[in-house]
């Protein structure tokens, strides 16, 4: 049968990211070539050729790898060797764990290889020499030669990496040998493993493999056993201290001696990358999982395992994983896990306790959950996004709870007992789910006041926040109580009977109000039309309207024609002349009996001092630095001047109970 080898290379698997893959293959084929040659004196010596032609690249930047070579001292290309490399899919090696088809991921990264072998055979010495490139029949320039008598060496020089694989390869030696360590830690394990060494072309630099393994990994390995479903797999636990690309512990799924499918342990242990050792020393934790099972199972390309996913009899990844990960977090890292679980507890604790008491029922509801909270999420505003995820999952599992119960028929029920225990249960999340709620709201009130307090402050720039700041706050600008959600205002911070009303308008224009039939472009800070609380038709006119204006904090300069007192009095009359249209549109003349309560926010200056007295308003009990009040028959009018530290200590103390209930700091 012909091959077209280009079609084979085009269909052969090989993602960006297993970029080190052509390598790879190469070292197994020494290494196999090595143990077909019986010697106990193995050696391969990779050499990495940088591209010293790229003088675009910075200074501190490594030159990328354009050539890599593999020498070894195995049994070499003998006749059959060569007979099977040049046969597609060739199961010669098949007892070795090898498909046949490695060096077709050479033409897939590369776009020639070239091969030099000296070997040995039927008492002769020979050479052959070959180039693997992608034309018809894969082989150029052959060359079988017989020398004299020499040492077994082959050498395979990979050449031209192309770009975007050699964009995915390690960039430093470093990084290149512990991957290698990594793929083929089994045979690093054993004690037959040959001597590997890399020879990096950059300030030519040299790494003994073994060196680093036996000095990094070896003192730290432990070998278990464990079970998922009927099968038994084999893992080592590695402890890592040696400097890796990326600081993340992993788990290997391995066939035949060799790293085919990387997991991220994080993804099932979010604390597992912030393990350290009994002196405090960080490490990093790897896993590597073998057996029969799995060697079976691998695909050709030995890129992944050919197993269902999906629950069955058989054995999947996912039990596998499942199976090793239990393993691990109760045996290996036990210990560590369970220091870092204590210091997570600590934080977590502290924070509700100190910060976040609306969170206080998930210590009771949600431990398990909590547990699962990354560390490195504990920081202040990490910590409360997740506790707020697990709230509004306890709300959500309580609603469909309470719907259940309450659309359960009473005939269905056939153990009362029961029935009233999980009740029961039921309500008493219910009422801390409650009191956890009204926590929150209070807690935002201390936030939202420490807001105000701060933008009442002069800023970097010697100067005070606008008006608008402070109005923003309390009721968003340009909006109306039809556009928001009520606990998006905080009307509270000025009275708290404002939060019920029927319809509010922030810094609109009187004529686009809607609800409000007037021929003015004047706009109010803020304007409130309430309703009755009793049950009443819909043409009563309002029970009252409210106006509030904002003037600057600290501001001095009034001028002449600005009056603030006179500016809401003429919002009245503009109100008092139009009309006001209920929900079918019909429009319902303004009451001269509404009576009108105005609030002017600002900070009492001498300006403000002589307009109040001109009103004839009335200072306040703690003084006219703190505002004044007063009645104006003419408007049926009620109004308050507040200054901004009255506003802000009036609502500090109407809710200093409430924050004290829940210890929250002064």
């Amino acid at each position: 049968m012909k091959i077209n080898l280009a079609g084979r290379v085009q269909n052969t698997h090989l993602p960006y990211q297993s970029a080190l893959l052509p390598l790879l293959e190469a070292i197994i084929n020494a290494i196999h070539a090595i143990e077909d040659l019986g010697t106990n004196e193995g050696r391969i010596d990779i050499y990495l050729e940088r591209d010293e032609t790229q003088l675009f690249f910075e200074e501190t930047q490594i030159p990328p790898i354009k050539n890599i070579v593999v020498e070894d001292n195995g049994i070499g290309f003998t006749a059959d060797n060569f007979k099977s490399f040049q046969t597609s899919d060739s199961s010669f090696k098949r007892t070795k764990g090898a498909k046949g088809i490695g060096r077709f991921v050479w033409l897939k990264a590369f776009k020639k290889v070239q091969v030099d072998s000296q070997f040995q055979e039927n008492g002769r010495y020979w050479t052959r020499i070959f180039d693997f490139v992608l034309s018809e029949n894969g082989f150029e320039n052959v060359q079988l030669k017989e020398i004299e008598t020499t040492e077994p060496k082959t050498r395979i020089k990979l050449q031209q990496f192309k770009e975007e694989y050699q964009r995915a390869f390690p960039k430093t030696i470093d990084a290149v040998a512990l991957r290698i360590i990594e793929h083929y830690l089994i045979y690093f394990i054993s004690e037959a493993c040959p001597l590997i060494t890399i020879h990096d072309s950059e300030n030519g630099q040299t790494m003994i493999l073994n060196a680093l393994y036996e000095k990094g990994i070896s003192p730290h390995l432990l070998r278990e056993k464990f079970q998922a479903k009927y099968e038994t797999f084999e893992i080592i636990n590695v402890k890592v201290y040696l400097s890796r690309r990326q600081n993340r512990s992993e788990i290997h799924l391995c066939a035949n001696y060799r790293d085919v499918l990387t997991e991220k342990l994080g993804k099932w242990l979010p604390d597992v990358d912030q393990i350290t050792d009994e002196d405090g020393k960080r490490f990093v934790f790897i896993a590597y999982i073998s057996s029969q099972y799995l060697d079976y199972h691998v695909n050709a390309e030995r890129t992944d395992f050919l197993l269902e996913d999906e629950e069955g009899f058989w054995v999947s990844k996912s039990d596998i994983i499942r199976s090793a990960i239990n393993h691990i977090k109760n045996n290996y890292l036990k210990h560590y896990l369970a220091k870092i679980q204590q210091t997570k507890q600590q934080r977590i604790d502290s924070y509700i306790k100190t910060t976040a008491p609306q969170y206080r029922h998930l210590l009771k509801y949600q431990a398990a959950s909590l547990s699962e909270i990354p560390l490195k999420s504990l920081d202040d505003g990490s910590i409360d996004l997740e506790l707020y995820k697990r709230s509004a999952k306890i709300e959500l599992e309580l609603k469909e709870k309470g719907q259940k119960f309450l659309s359960r028929p009473l005939t269905d029920i056939k153990d009362l007992a029961s029935y009233k225990a999980e009740y029961n249960k039921y309500i008493e999340q219910e009422n801390d789910l409650g009191k956890a709620k009204l926590a929150q709201y209070i807690a935002h009130r201390k936030i939202i006041l420490t807001l105000l307090s701060n933008s009442l402050e002069r800023g970097d720039d010697g100067k005070y926040s606008l008006e608008e700041s402070v109005h923003g706050l309390i009721f968003p600008l340009r909006q109306t109580s039809d556009d928001i959600d009520y606990e998006k205002h905080n009307l509270w911070i000025i009275d708290e009977k404002l939060a019920y009303h029927k319809y509010l308008a922030s810094d609109l224009p009187l004529n686009q109000l809607g609800i409000v039939d007037v021929d003015s472009l004047e706009r109010p800070d803020l304007i409130i039309f309430d309703s009755h609380f009793a049950l009443v038709e819909d043409s009563t006119p309002f029970s009252s309207v409210v106006i509030v204006e904002f003037k600057r904090p600290l501001r001095k300069n009034y001028p002449k024609e600005e009056n603030p007192i006179e500016q809401v009095c003429g919002y009245i009359e503009k109100i008092q002349g139009g009309t006001v249209t209920n929900k079918a549109g019909r429009p319902i003349p303004v009451n001269r009996n509404t009576p009108f309560y105005c609030y002017i926010i600002c900070d009492i200056t001498e300006k403000i001092k002589r307009h109040a007295r001109v009103a004839s308003l009335t200072p306040m009990p703690s003084g006219t630095y703190k505002g004044y009040f007063g009645y104006i028959p003419p408007y049926n009018a009620y109004i308050e001047i507040l200054s901004y530290d009255k506003l802000l200590e009036d609502a500090k103390k109407r809710n200093q109970i409430l924050f004290d209930k829940l210890n929250l700091p002064c």
